[in-house]
């Protein structure tokens, strides 16, 4: 039966989980901690490859991978990561900002265009020259890249390709059904995120004196762009889009850390935090999740030549990702997944017995039984909620 009402979504997610929930940190808790990571450029001053870092988020490399037991033989490779860095969105744009003619909102910058580039160099560092996983040559039947039907992951993959297989013109898939972006209707999972972000918590945050203080600073107002208002997102993407091209601001630096610091308060509610984060992971990404484990299962029944794919995508990807898998990877806290955030799932076969390793920002988060990870689809009914979210 297909749930409309957002009370009845409600009600479903706390049957579906029937666990405890997190006690909910506030915005204005969350607001007396210090901004963690970098926000500036895509070379942090610890280290891009360790440390949270918005503008070019840490990665799997070379330097920092940890093989795992040689009793295990690495069989499949799937990732998925967002884009690089770009310019803001036009719907992001303030009215003092200058617009230039050449550029589109949004797009790829150079710097985004050379993180891509430095992406792909590292992957097939680790992949092909630590491991020999990948072929030397690119072979499609091997070999795959995916793409949204928004451009910039083209223009990411563009770039990310040079660094992988440079002497090959190759096509990446893309859908017009697109699961990845994800584009598919879906009135539940859209209602569900209202309902998430309809709460006194929420509320709380977007009342704070911040949204008044650039509202007024920078010309714009609740009747005229209500969006502005409803969600530090705007502000979020306008400033981060400066900081990460090395663009001047208009704001103070605790405004700045204020800033950030909700926007990843955002992210943790929406994706972590609430009791219905994963209903609504479940709604919008299940249906890419659910591919995934097929392309796990035709590796293990050695239906599928395919070895690694590639699938270049989104904030929203990642962290619709995210909500869905988070009681599986036990997660502890979910910062806004920056440029070029990155799941790597390797599939591993030892014996008889197959194994999933799943790493998020280069770092392991579980090594466990892929038997469990599809246990952990079937208990939180993934294939219900996907049949009801569809193009």
């Amino acid at each position: 039966m297909l749930l409309t009402s957002v009370t009845s979504l409600f009600a479903l997610a706390s049957i579906v989980h029937g666990q405890d929930h997190l006690e909910i940190v506030t915005a204005p808790q969350f607001l007396e901690q210090p901004l963690s990571g970098f926000h500036h450029g895509s070379q942090s001053p610890l280290g891009v490859s360790e440390h949270y870092n918005y503008c070019n988020m840490p990665r799997t490399n070379k330097d920092t991978y940890t093989k795992v037991n040689s009793d295990y033989e690495l069989i499949y490779v799937e990732l998925i990561h967002r884009h690089h860095k770009r310019t803001a969105y036009a719907s992001n744009l303030l009215p003092g900002d200058i617009k230039e003619d050449y550029m589109k909102y949004p797009q790829i910058t150079t710097g985004g265009k050379i993180d891509s580039f430095n992406h792909g160099k590292d992957l097939y560092g680790v992949y092909h020259d630590v491991l020999g996983f990948l072929p030397d040559e690119y072979d499609s039947s091997k070999v795959e890249y995916r793409v949204t039907n928004n451009n910039i992951t083209t223009q990411v993959f563009n770039s990310l390709i040079k660094g992988m297989y440079p002497s090959y013109n190759i096509t990446p898939e893309l859908r017009e059904d697109d699961n990845l972006e994800p584009n598919l209707k879906c009135k539940q999972g859209d209602d569900l995120k209202t309902a998430i972000r309809s709460t006194p918590t929420w509320y709380q945050e977007t009342n704070l004196t911040i949204y008044k203080e650039l509202g007024d600073q920078d010309g714009v107002n609740a009747k005229d762009q209500p969006s502005f208002f409803n969600s530090i997102d705007h502000f979020f993407d306008n400033l981060s889009s400066k900081t990460c091209a090395g663009d001047a601001i208009n704001v103070t630096e605790s405004q700045f850390n204020t800033v950030m610091k909700l926007g990843h308060w955002e992210y943790d509610y929406t994706f972590r935090q609430s009791p219905n984060a994963t209903a609504y992971g479940a709604y919008k990404f299940g249906n890419f999740t659910l591919e995934l484990a097929s392309h796990f299962q035709s590796a293990i029944d050695g239906e599928s030549p395919v070895i690694y794919k590639h699938n270049i995508a989104h904030d929203g990807s990642i962290s619709a990702l995210t909500a869905l898998i988070k009681d599986f990877t036990q997660i502890k806290l979910f910062q806004w997944p920056g440029m070029g955030s990155e799941y790597v799932f390797e599939l591993y076969k030892k014996n008889d017995d197959h194994y999933l390793r799943i790493l998020y920002a280069g770092r392991e988060l579980t090594f466990t039984s892929v038997d469990e990870f599809f246990g952990y689809l079937d208990n939180i009914k993934v294939s219900d909620y996907s049949t009801q979210c569809s193009a």
